[in-house]
Protein backbone atom coordinates (compact mmCIF):
# COMPACT_ATOMS: atom_id res chain seq x y z
CA UNK A 1 0.00 0.00 0.00
CA UNK A 2 1.28 3.43 -0.91
CA UNK A 3 2.28 5.71 1.96
CA UNK A 4 -0.43 8.34 2.47
CA UNK A 5 2.10 11.11 3.23
CA UNK A 6 3.97 10.32 0.01
CA UNK A 7 0.68 10.40 -1.90
CA UNK A 8 -0.30 13.76 -0.39
CA UNK A 9 3.10 15.28 -1.19
CA UNK A 10 3.34 13.91 -4.76
CA UNK A 11 -0.27 13.60 -5.86
CA UNK A 12 0.12 15.11 -9.34
CA UNK A 13 3.29 13.16 -10.16
CA UNK A 14 1.75 9.90 -8.97
CA UNK A 15 -1.39 10.56 -11.00
CA UNK A 16 0.70 11.10 -14.16
CA UNK A 17 2.83 7.99 -13.55
CA UNK A 18 -0.20 5.76 -12.98
CA UNK A 19 -1.99 7.20 -16.02
CA UNK A 20 0.91 5.95 -18.16
CA UNK A 21 -0.11 2.41 -17.23
CA UNK A 22 -3.84 3.00 -17.67
CA UNK A 23 -4.81 3.57 -14.03
CA UNK A 24 -7.12 6.46 -13.20
CA UNK A 25 -6.35 7.82 -9.74
CA UNK A 26 -9.40 9.07 -7.80
CA UNK A 27 -7.57 12.29 -7.03
CA UNK A 28 -10.58 14.54 -6.33
CA UNK A 29 -12.24 11.94 -4.13
CA UNK A 30 -9.00 11.39 -2.19
CA UNK A 31 -8.50 15.14 -1.66
CA UNK A 32 -12.10 15.61 -0.49
CA UNK A 33 -11.91 12.66 1.91
CA UNK A 34 -8.54 13.77 3.25
CA UNK A 35 -9.82 17.31 3.93
CA UNK A 36 -12.91 15.91 5.63
CA UNK A 37 -10.71 13.56 7.69
CA UNK A 38 -8.52 16.44 8.78
CA UNK A 39 -11.51 18.56 9.79
CA UNK A 40 -13.16 15.71 11.71
CA UNK A 41 -9.90 14.81 13.41
CA UNK A 42 -9.54 18.38 14.69
CA UNK A 43 -13.15 18.29 15.98
CA UNK A 44 -12.61 14.93 17.70
CA UNK A 45 -9.41 16.12 19.37
CA UNK A 46 -11.12 19.33 20.49
CA UNK A 47 -14.05 17.36 21.96
CA UNK A 48 -11.65 15.03 23.74
CA UNK A 49 -9.81 18.02 25.21
CA UNK A 50 -13.09 19.59 26.39
CA UNK A 51 -14.20 16.30 27.91
CA UNK A 52 -10.92 15.94 29.76
CA UNK A 53 -11.15 19.46 31.18
CA UNK A 54 -14.78 18.98 32.22
CA UNK A 55 -13.96 15.58 33.75
CA UNK A 56 -11.27 17.20 35.88
CA UNK A 57 -13.74 19.85 37.03
CA UNK A 58 -16.32 17.12 37.67
CA UNK A 59 -13.88 15.25 39.88
CA UNK A 60 -13.06 18.37 41.89
CA UNK A 61 -16.74 19.24 42.36
CA UNK A 62 -17.63 15.67 43.29
CA UNK A 63 -14.86 15.47 45.89
CA UNK A 64 -15.96 18.76 47.44
CA UNK A 65 -19.58 17.53 47.59
CA UNK A 66 -21.03 20.17 45.26
CA UNK A 67 -23.84 19.61 42.75
CA UNK A 68 -22.49 18.07 39.50
CA UNK A 69 -25.74 17.60 37.54
CA UNK A 70 -25.13 20.40 34.99
CA UNK A 71 -21.54 19.33 34.46
CA UNK A 72 -22.62 15.70 34.05
CA UNK A 73 -25.11 16.75 31.34
CA UNK A 74 -22.38 18.67 29.48
CA UNK A 75 -20.01 15.67 29.67
CA UNK A 76 -22.75 13.31 28.44
CA UNK A 77 -23.52 15.68 25.53
CA UNK A 78 -19.84 15.81 24.59
CA UNK A 79 -19.59 12.01 24.83
CA UNK A 80 -22.57 11.57 22.51
CA UNK A 81 -21.18 14.10 20.04
CA UNK A 82 -17.74 12.49 20.27
CA UNK A 83 -19.20 9.05 19.52
CA UNK A 84 -20.92 10.37 16.38
CA UNK A 85 -17.79 12.20 15.19
CA UNK A 86 -15.60 9.12 15.85
CA UNK A 87 -17.93 6.91 13.80
CA UNK A 88 -17.85 9.42 10.92
CA UNK A 89 -14.06 9.64 11.17
CA UNK A 90 -13.72 5.85 11.08
CA UNK A 91 -15.91 5.65 7.95
CA UNK A 92 -13.76 8.26 6.23
CA UNK A 93 -10.56 6.48 7.27
CA UNK A 94 -11.93 3.22 5.82
CA UNK A 95 -12.76 4.99 2.55
CA UNK A 96 -9.26 6.45 2.37
CA UNK A 97 -7.76 3.04 3.13
CA UNK A 98 -9.81 1.47 0.36
CA UNK A 99 -8.50 4.07 -2.12
CA UNK A 100 -4.91 3.47 -0.95
CA UNK A 101 -5.28 -0.31 -1.28
CA UNK A 102 -6.58 0.08 -4.82
CA UNK A 103 -3.57 2.09 -6.01
CA UNK A 104 -1.04 -0.14 -7.80
CA UNK A 105 2.73 0.20 -7.53
CA UNK A 106 4.09 3.30 -9.17
CA UNK A 107 5.89 2.34 -12.39
CA UNK A 108 9.51 3.27 -12.90
CA UNK A 109 10.29 5.98 -15.48
CA UNK A 110 11.81 3.33 -17.75
CA UNK A 111 8.57 1.31 -17.78
CA UNK A 112 6.86 1.61 -21.17
CA UNK A 113 3.39 3.11 -21.40
CA UNK A 114 0.54 0.64 -21.72
CA UNK A 115 -2.54 -0.77 -20.06
CA UNK A 116 -1.40 -4.36 -19.35
CA UNK A 117 1.49 -6.83 -19.67
CA UNK A 118 0.98 -7.20 -23.43
CA UNK A 119 2.36 -3.66 -23.79
CA UNK A 120 5.59 -4.60 -21.99
CA UNK A 121 8.83 -4.84 -23.92
CA UNK A 122 10.62 -8.21 -23.95
CA UNK A 123 14.27 -7.51 -23.17
CA UNK A 124 15.50 -11.05 -23.80
CA UNK A 125 14.27 -14.63 -23.94
CA UNK A 126 16.52 -17.45 -22.80
CA UNK A 127 15.87 -20.94 -24.15
CA UNK A 128 12.78 -22.27 -25.83
CA UNK A 129 9.62 -21.99 -23.78
CA UNK A 130 7.63 -25.20 -23.86
CA UNK A 131 4.77 -26.38 -21.74
CA UNK A 132 3.14 -29.74 -21.57
CA UNK A 133 1.10 -28.68 -18.59
CA UNK A 134 -2.54 -29.67 -18.94
CA UNK A 135 -3.47 -29.23 -15.27
CA UNK A 136 -4.64 -25.91 -13.94
CA UNK A 137 -3.11 -24.82 -10.63
CA UNK A 138 -6.60 -24.50 -9.12
CA UNK A 139 -7.15 -28.22 -9.74
CA UNK A 140 -3.92 -29.00 -7.88
CA UNK A 141 -4.94 -26.96 -4.84
CA UNK A 142 -8.17 -28.95 -4.58
CA UNK A 143 -6.04 -31.99 -3.75
CA UNK A 144 -4.66 -30.36 -0.59
CA UNK A 145 -6.42 -31.79 2.44
CA UNK A 146 -6.92 -28.82 4.78
CA UNK A 147 -9.55 -30.55 6.94
CA UNK A 148 -7.16 -33.34 7.93
CA UNK A 149 -4.37 -30.80 8.42
CA UNK A 150 -6.53 -28.82 10.83
CA UNK A 151 -7.14 -31.97 12.87
CA UNK A 152 -3.46 -32.98 12.88
CA UNK A 153 -1.61 -29.70 13.27
CA UNK A 154 -4.12 -26.87 13.58
CA UNK A 155 -5.08 -24.12 11.20
CA UNK A 156 -2.86 -22.84 8.37
CA UNK A 157 -1.35 -26.24 7.65
CA UNK A 158 -1.85 -28.58 4.72
CA UNK A 159 -1.59 -32.32 4.19
CA UNK A 160 -0.39 -33.54 0.83
CA UNK A 161 -1.11 -37.08 -0.32
CA UNK A 162 -0.20 -39.36 -3.19
CA UNK A 163 1.24 -37.78 -6.32
CA UNK A 164 1.09 -34.27 -4.86
CA UNK A 165 3.26 -35.35 -1.90
CA UNK A 166 5.71 -37.01 -4.33
CA UNK A 167 5.84 -33.80 -6.39
CA UNK A 168 6.66 -31.74 -3.31
CA UNK A 169 9.38 -34.20 -2.29
CA UNK A 170 10.85 -34.14 -5.80
CA UNK A 171 10.96 -30.33 -5.79
CA UNK A 172 12.70 -30.32 -2.41
CA UNK A 173 15.26 -32.86 -3.66
CA UNK A 174 15.84 -30.81 -6.83
CA UNK A 175 16.46 -27.68 -4.78
CA UNK A 176 18.88 -29.47 -2.46
CA UNK A 177 20.75 -31.09 -5.35
CA UNK A 178 21.06 -27.74 -7.11
CA UNK A 179 22.17 -25.95 -3.96
CA UNK A 180 24.81 -28.59 -3.20
CA UNK A 181 26.30 -28.20 -6.70
CA UNK A 182 26.54 -24.42 -6.23
CA UNK A 183 28.25 -24.60 -2.85
CA UNK A 184 32.00 -24.87 -2.79
CA UNK A 185 34.24 -25.75 0.17
CA UNK A 186 34.91 -22.00 0.63
CA UNK A 187 31.20 -21.20 0.72
CA UNK A 188 29.72 -19.72 3.90
CA UNK A 189 26.73 -22.06 3.55
CA UNK A 190 26.77 -25.54 4.96
CA UNK A 191 24.28 -28.27 4.05
CA UNK A 192 24.39 -31.51 5.97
Amino acid sequence: MIDIKFLRDNLDDIEKSLARRGYSLQKDKFIALDLERKSLQVEVESLQSDRKALSNDFGKLKSSGENTDNLKKKIDLINDNLKIKNESLNLILESIKSILLDIPNIPHESTPDGKNESDNVVIRTVGKITSTNTVDHIDITKKIDTDLAAKLAGSRFAVLRGSLAKLQRALISLMLDTAIKIITPDSPFLFI
